[in-house]
């Protein structure tokens, strides 16, 4: 067996268990965005397609009947931190991203072409089936700012 044989199984079996907390996102959503003033209210209608093996944990992203993306984790170095990375259909990839699990708050974190931080998303998880999120940008000053919200429910 080769070295890199045997690194990727040593990987696998230091994450096993560790993409566990991941399964929870699988399934169908109602993806509603709080409104914008004078504006009605929308919802999208969300499914992850998700599959989990050793060293990855990927999820098809399908927004209202088209596919958008799909969604690869791969465990951290520390419990409750993952790395991410989104493809869409064309086959071009988003760039590296990060997520932290902090119990029922998730925190999906990314960088700008610069490689600054760029862009955040919280997401609490008020239990299974409902969560709400915040999604914020870095702005000019490196400060966050707030770009939206909203809520998603589970659907049977």
């Amino acid at each position: 067996m080769n070295v890199f044989a045997v690194s990727l199984l040593l990987f696998a079996a230091a994450s096993e268990g560790r993409l566990t907390p991941l399964t929870v996102y699988a399934g169908n959503w109602l993806f509603t965005p709080a409104p914008k003033a004078g504006t009605p209210p929308t919802s999208d209608h969300l499914t992850n397609h998700c599959h989990m093996d050793d060293a990855f944990y990927t999820c098809e992203q399908v927004v209202n009947g088209k596919p958008v993306a799909i969604l690869i984790f791969v465990a951290g170095s520390k419990r409750g931190s993952f790395h991410t990375q989104a493809v869409q259909p064309d086959g071009s990839a988003t760039g590296l991203g990060d997520l932290t699990i902090d119990g029922n708050h998730w925190t999906f974190s990314g960088r700008d072409e610069t490689g600054k931080p760029g862009f955040r998303v919280e997401n609490f998880f008020k239990d299974r089936n409902h969560i709400h999120f915040e999604q914020y940008k870095s702005g000019p000053t490196g400060a966050w700012v707030k770009t939206g919200e909203g809520d998603e429910v589970r659907l049977p």
